[in-house]
């Protein structure tokens, strides 16, 4: 659905210019379920609304959707007037976008962070927009812990890649199979470690079974020559 979505917001703005493009960013930032907008950032005629003082709001605009939060459109409004206001739709989608990049971060969430960077009071409003929202639409999974006042996050929709951001996550990548490479290392370590264990453990249990056996046997010997010995005994009275 999204990805049919953005195709024709991109088909119908590959030919886009001025104030069409800055229509197609304002119809783009409140379509419901469009929640990724690289591909319509790259187009030429929305990057050029940066050589028109008077456009060029509506190009911050969009990145502040494609990659930014509501607390980053509140900061970058109080320096940049340009920047359109927020049309209720397009706040809530703000807000839905807010907590996937909150969610991107940490696997936990309280919901007085959540409140702060939603600018909500109501604790039955926040839960209604997670699980009606954000949950319900995929863009985030996971539950509500309303003992613990928090949210607990199982997965969350990557959002787009801000420019000069793709060294610094090759990086991280890196990082991680490093990280998980000494993971399997140790996970190795200690299967080799079980099976000599186990190996260890069943030569241990072979000759205890062996000495039991030897005893048995032994006994077993002693026991038909005492007996042997006894009858000759009695045979001789």
């Amino acid at each position: 659905m999204q990805e049919l979505c953005l195709e024709d917001f991109v088909a119908r703005g590959r030919e886009a210019t001025g104030k069409a493009a800055c229509d197609l960013i304002h119809e783009a930032t409140a379509a419901p379920g469009l929640f990724v907008f690289g591909e319509l950032l790259a187009l030429g005629g929305v990057q050029d609304l940066a050589n028109d003082p008077a456009l060029a709001g509506h190009l911050q605009l969009l990145r502040i959707f494609a990659f930014g939060t509501l607390p980053e459109y509140r900061e970058s409004c109080e320096t940049d007037r340009s920047i359109p206001s927020l049309t209720r739709p397009q706040e809530l989608k703000l807000k839905l976008l807010t907590v996937a990049s909150l969610a991107e971060q940490v696997s936990v969430l309280p919901y007085a962070v959540l409140k702060t960077a939603l600018e909500m009071q109501s604790t039955r409003a926040l839960e209604d927009l997670l699980i009606n929202e954000c949950v319900s639409t995929g863009l985030v999974k996971g539950k509500l812990d309303q003992k613990k006042a928090r949210f607990e996050v199982h997965r969350a929709m990557p959002r787009d890649l801000k420019p000069g951001r793709l060294p610094e996550l090759i990086d991280e990548l890196s990082q991680w199979r490093d990280h998980i490479g000494d993971v399997l290392k140790g996970v190795a370590v200690e299967l080799k470690n079980t099976k000599e264990n186990s190996e260890l453990q069943k030569l241990s249990s072979k000759r205890v079974a062996e000495s039991v056996e030897k005893t048995e046997r032994r006994v077993r010997l002693e026991f038909e020559k005492g007996d042997k010995q006894g009858g000759g005994v009695r045979g001789g009275e």
